[in-house]
């Protein structure tokens, strides 16, 4: 259908449209948007929640470094550009280190959403996960 290195593209005019979004092997930057009954491995359709299929988009560059590792202190960052244009995505996976034991927890905080979603997803790997919206209540 296409091809795009463009978040917005990969979320209004694929995903969002019942299509099937798979990103290239070797650059996750960029993908193909195909039919939905394409038989792709890696694709988005290997996912039921629709946040779980956003996570193969590409990244905005203006987002900074989507791969964080927990630490054992707090860590906070603020993603704040004039960029962001309707339907961008940002991208963040948060790992676990790799010492990390079954107790341990992972705590994501939103302290601040202006105009935007949050979308997320939990789950041993990109194809197996569940995930969901966070509305904003007034």
């Amino acid at each position: 259908m296409f091809e795009s290195s463009d978040s917005a593209e990969c979320k209004r005019d694929c995903i969002d449209k019942r299509s099937v979004w798979c990103p290239t092997p070797s650059d996750p930057g960029l993908g193909f948007c195909m039919a939905a009954n394409t038989k792709e491995t890696g694709c988005s359709n290997q996912n039921s929640h629709v946040s779980a299929k956003y996570l193969l988009c590409p990244n905005e560059n203006f987002c900074g470094n989507n791969v964080r590792v927990a630490q054992e202190k707090e860590q906070s960052f603020e993603v704040s550009s004039t960029l962001f244009a309707p339907q961008n995505l940002c991208l963040y996976e948060f790992l676990l280190p790799n010492d990390a034991d079954s107790e341990d927890l992972l705590v994501v905080r939103i302290e601040k959403l202006n105009q935007a979603s949050f979308f997320f997803s939990y789950g041993m790997n990109k194809k197996n996960t569940k995930g969901g919206e966070l509305k904003k209540t007034t």
